[in-house]
């Protein structure tokens, strides 16, 4: 009675085989549709059988199993991730967040509502972005913070902008009043 019933694994053949199957299918339905057809017979029908020898052999679902079996590498290959990252990822600032007295300053008087990046005019959905971020020690100052349409700000975030780069064009900016 205390003891918990155990969940039957999906027997990894399957997953291999119906993988297996669904691939050659896609690089066989490359040529005229007819193969295509086929393609989804034969994984449709592998499906089937390898469903039917799950069920009655071992009363697995396999689309069930199949399912528990993708969202459990899943979440192994997540949990391993976040190992890796640590939680230094997650450090949390010190530097509180720009008011938006602050941020309507900044577009408003510092950036003239547009965006700041060079060459982008922007005048819609800006964003106040900081250069160093404030979960590294970056600041609320001025010379950290520039103003950025979304599309630049992702970019930004993402390092496709070097920091340098933004850096640059704040201190342009302030030689330029």
């Amino acid at each position: 009675m205390g003891r918990k019933e155990e969940e039957e694994e999906l027997p990894a053949w399957a997953v291999l085989l119906v993988l297996f199957v669904a691939a050659i299918a896609i690089i066989w339905a490359s040529v005229p549709h007819i193969y295509l057809y086929l393609s989804l017979i034969i994984i449709v029908l592998v499906f089937i059988i390898a469903t039917y020898y799950a069920y009655t052999k071992k009363n697995i679902f396999l689309p069930t199993a199949l399912t528990k079996y993708i969202w459990n590498w899943y979440k192994r290959e997540y949990r391993e991730r976040e190992k890796r990252e640590g939680k230094a990822s997650r450090k949390r600032s010190v530097v509180p967040p720009l008011s938006s007295e602050e941020r309507y300053r900044l577009i408003h008087d510092v950036a003239h509502h547009r965006c700041e990046f060079p060459g982008c005019n922007i005048e819609y959905g800006l964003e106040v972005h900081h250069i160093i971020p404030r979960s590294e020690g970056g600041s609320n100052k001025q010379s950290n913070l520039i103003v950025l349409c979304p599309t630049h700000h992702r970019m930004a975030h993402r390092g496709n902008i070097p920091r340098d780069e933004l850096k640059y064009i704040v201190k342009k900016r302030k030689s330029s009043k």
